[in-house]
């Protein structure tokens, strides 16, 4: 691994212990300017600011850096704080209103990180059973929450105070996503499995641990195979684990992850874990006896973590791969990768009932439309790359972008 990655790893290890006392690590030759540009790429800056601060004191530049950084990091922070009183007025509502609503993420993983209000977050992740999901709405609406229709969906609702809070209010935990690992994930039923507690200051209800920890590897992986994913992924998932492992059946976590095909994966990341960020080897872990070690497994994965083999094409089309991506995402992609290069343009082109894109739901509902769901697809696609140039992305610069990350997932073992 290069330098960069190196200083940022130990930089991470020692924001996210609580009075962390490992040895000390030689900054001297450190590149502030960019481990502060990953900083805030991957959503670290707020978690590390404080030790930024710290070390500032000996080093001019990286003085004028947090100088510079500051003030956005305490109006984050405030703007946490604001979100949290929100939150407590919504969980309050729903108490009084016998509303079985179920926090995950957020406060439940931020109360994790040695100051909760530098996780900086987007919104608040709830679940709602379906059959109660109109009495959380009404909750919301009474309390000023105006509706996103734009970004909702059937199983994902999403409401917003302006300027304040914003609320995911899911009905299925992976959300519009269909297929085979989806179908086991299900059969788990992971929100029956309840807790309650208080989080960062929230009293409330959240998943059980171990299936919530089911849920966080499949939101890793997600974002890995069809989006981009950062090492707060990682520490998120980490921090959550090293918390509650004693409060899981572990056996039972294992067998599930082996089932969707995720316990190499959770094994490389507790190596990295143990190898990079300071955590200690757990027996119960080594009980359950983790796939062995593969560094260069490991390498890649922290690379791809640390979200520097992006470029600018990628942030701005990273959601257009989705579809593409999606057989890998659900363990479905064997078939595909024995076709050639041409055959997978081919597939790609005229693709069958099961893949094809959500946006043109008739095929589904109606598999005797397939053909001309194939001439709809590429006359709105002419039309797109002809009228809306620089929002569609061409077929043939789609398929290579798929194949320069399916490239890459196999570097870090998520497809084989």
């Amino acid at each position: 691994m290069d330098k960069l990655t190196v200083d940022f790893l130990n930089l991470t290890k020692e924001s996210i212990h609580r009075n962390y006392t490992g040895e000390a690590y030689d900054y001297s030759e450190t590149d502030w300017n960019s481990i502060v540009k990953v900083a805030k790429e991957t959503g670290m800056l707020g978690i590390v600011f404080k030790r930024l601060k710290e070390l500032s004191k000996q080093n001019k530049t990286l003085e004028r850096l947090v100088a510079s950084q500051g003030d956005i990091v305490i109006r984050n922070g405030v703007g946490e704080f604001k979100k949290k009183e929100c939150l407590k007025k919504v969980i309050s509502a729903a108490t009084d209103g016998n509303v079985p609503v179920l926090l995950f993420k957020g406060v439940v993983i931020s109360e994790l990180y040695p100051e909760p209000a530098m996780r900086f977050s987007a919104d608040t992740d709830m679940y709602i059973d379906e059959t109660e999901r109109d009495r959380m709405v009404d909750i919301l609406t009474r309390l000023g929450y105006e509706f996103d229709e734009l970004e909702s969906n059937d199983d994902v609702v999403k409401y917003y105070l302006p300027k304040l809070h914003y609320i995911e209010l899911h009905s299925k935990l992976w959300s519009y996503h269909r297929g085979a690992k989806v179908k086991e994930i299900e059969k788990m039923n992971l929100t029956d499995k309840r807790r309650h507690g208080v989080y960062d200051g929230i009293e409330c209800d959240t998943i059980d641990y171990g299936e919530q920890l089911i849920f966080l590897m499949f939101h890793l992986c997600k974002h890995l195979i069809c989006e981009h994913a950062s090492i707060r992924f990682l520490t998120d998932i980490i921090l959550f684990f090293y918390a509650h492992y004693d409060e899981m059946d572990l056996k039972l976590f294992k067998s599930r992850l082996l089932l969707i095909e995720y316990w190499k994966f959770f094994s490389l990341l507790y190596e990295i874990a143990v190898r990079y960020l300071g955590f200690e080897r757990l027996p119960e872990m080594e009980e359950l006896k983790p796939e062995p070690y593969d560094e260069k497994k490991a390498e890649a994965t922290i690379v791809e973590l640390m979200l520097t083999n992006r470029d600018d094409f990628d942030n701005q089309n990273v959601c257009q791969l989705v579809y593409n991506m999606m057989p890998y995402l659900m363990g479905e992609y064997k078939e595909k990768e024995q076709l050639s290069k041409n055959e997978k343009r081919l597939a790609y082109l005229f693709p069958g009932v099961k893949e094809f894109p959500k946006e043109f739901g008739y095929v589904q509902k109606c598999p005797v439309l397939l053909p001309i769901g194939w001439i709809h697809r590429i006359v709105k696609y002419t039309f797109d790359v002809t009228f809306k140039k620089g929002e569609r992305i061409r077929g043939v610069v789609r398929m290579d972008k798929v194949d320069a990350r399916v490239e890459r997932l196999r570097k870090i073992g998520l497809i084989e």
